[in-house]
């Protein structure tokens, strides 16, 4: 080796390798990634809840970026929302929040909340600015991830105890989900869904009322439809029904229940019949100081329900209503005469139809026109008289026969029976009851004493008063005349 060449090699450096303690700048920013990503895995695994789905009749409104809540607050969202396979649903995706995994239970409810205006008013109208989101009501079974969803929400009255009922009718008229339930005008419950019957016949209509009104409705409760106006015409009457202003306005469903009433209260989703006009007063309407009497006739003329009933051309009544018998072979017609004026009924009074015009004509005789009166020619009518030797007081129920025409002779008796005149007539003519108002003051002290009325010892003679004595003379045996009559003073005489 030449001197050159050793002083070459001598010049050339040499390394010395020492290994750094700790971790180099380089691996901290993925670290920091990585950690912040585990963190965030973490938080998302302990706070997601489970995947649902629901299937819903239809997904009007609700989009995927829709969220679940509960109470108000967002315990999900949407995932996803499909048609189902036989094209007759939606099914949604869901992802339930990890504080609200309890709510997945077997029976819970969910609904889609949306805007919506029916008759009853106008609902969900937060969801115009924050959209259509799904609500849910927890149940407490099994945990699932499965579920129905409801077509509308669920009924709060029934969480509350209240009961549903199914009304079937021919047709819906002006019903719709949200028409009030009304018992003696008061709403005591609404219409909720409608949908045509199993065999298509006719349409079935759910009614939910309220709690504190379900034991009003009993195994024969009469419903019937109340919506808008009901009117009939004749050649020479027009009678126009309506329910009340609320039910013209938007509709209604009435119900009532037979006089004297025991049957059982009604269970869960009974089914009634729904009547497309009010039942017969004298079913619903109890009045037991009137007097029921029955006409019986081949046919019916142009009698008519609610047709007045007339003694003297004077009203005493009116036609409740009117059936075919149960052979069909006569028409039975239903009176109810006023209580004041029962004491004119007797067994042997003859009825007749008083109806429009009777015309009789011969041969020889020429024709004769016949009318009742002005009134009834007009508003049709059942007139009646009794034979100047009165046969016994009639009770209700008692059948007479309708002639299709009236006699000469019935209309010559003139019989001498004493009625109760009107409380408003023997309050002005004090006369009529006793000499004054200190009399009648006794005869209401002996009528308390005797526990028949219960009112104010005022001295003046009133519903009650009138009542009272009523009672009084039935207990007693005496004529109904509902006055303190000479033989009533007598009785009540210490």
């Amino acid at each position: 080796m030449t001197n050159g060449e050793v002083e070459t090699e001598a010049e050339i450096p040499t390394s010395e390798v020492r290994r750094r303690r700790g971790i180099s700048m380089v691996w901290i920013v993925p670290l920091v990634a990585a950690a912040v990503a585990g963190y965030l895995l973490y938080d998302y695994l302990t706070n997601v809840g489970p995947k649902i789905t629901i299937t819903f009749p239809d997904g009007q409104n609700l989009t995927e970026t829709a969220t679940i809540r509960y109470r108000g607050v967002n315990v999900g969202k949407v995932l996803s929302i499909s048609l189902n396979e036989n094209l007759k649903g939606v099914v949604v995706e869901a992802r339930l929040d990890g504080s609200a995994e309890g709510v997945a239970r077997t029976d819970t409810k969910f609904w889609i909340v949306r805007p919506e205006l029916n008759i009853s008013g106008i609902s969900g109208l937060s969801t115009i600015v924050t959209g259509s989101y799904i609500a849910l009501e927890p149940g407490s079974g099994d945990k699932a991830t499965k579920f129905e969803g409801l077509a509308k929400a669920p009924d709060a009255e029934l969480e509350k105890g209240g009961r549903e009922f199914v009304l079937r009718g021919d047709t819906l008229r002006s019903v719709e989900q949200g028409t009030p339930v009304l018992y003696r005008e008061v709403q005591v419950g609404q219409v909720g869904k409608t949908s045509m019957s199993d065999n298509q016949s006719g349409v079935d209509i759910r009614i939910l009322i309220e709690s504190e009104y379900v034991p009003l409705i009993r195994r024969n409760t009469l419903f019937w439809n109340a919506s808008g106006i009901e009117a009939s015409f004749s050649l020479f009457k027009t009678t126009i029904d309506v329910e009340s202003i609320s039910s013209l306005i938007k509709g209604g469903i009435a119900f009532a229940n037979p006089v004297n009433s025991t049957a059982d209260p009604a269970e869960q989703g009974a089914i009634f019949d729904l009547l497309e006009t009010p039942p017969p007063s004298y079913l619903i309407r109890a009045n037991n100081d009137n007097l029921h009497l029955t006409l019986t006739a081949d046919t019916l003329g142009a009698v008519q329900q609610n047709d007045r009933v007339y003694y003297r051309e004077f009203p005493v009544g009116h036609v409740t209503h009117i059936e075919l018998s149960r052979d069909a072979r006569e028409v039975e017609i239903y009176l109810e005469i006023e209580q004041e004026y029962a004491p004119l009924a007797r067994s042997n009074s003859v009825f007749w139809n008083a109806s429009g015009l009777h015309l009789t004509a011969g041969l020889f005789s020429g024709a004769k026109v016949d009318i009742e009166s002005l009134e009834s020619l007009i508003a049709g009518g059942i007139a009646f008289a009794t034979p100047d030797q009165p046969g016994a007081r009639v009770t209700s129920g008692s059948v007479f026969v309708l002639n299709p025409e009236v006699k000469d002779e019935w209309k010559a008796w003139t019989p001498n029976i004493a009625i109760a005149p009107p409380h408003t007539e023997l309050a002005q003519n004090p006369a009529t009851v006793g000499s004054s108002r200190e009399e009648m003051r006794k005869v209401q002290e002996a009528l308390k004493l005797d526990g028949h009325y219960k009112g104010e010892i005022d001295g003046l003679y009133g519903p009650e008063t009138r009542r009272a004595i009523t009672a009084y003379q039935k207990a007693v045996g005496l004529d109904l005349t509902g006055i303190p009559d000479a033989a009533t003073l007598a009785k009540l005489a210490p």
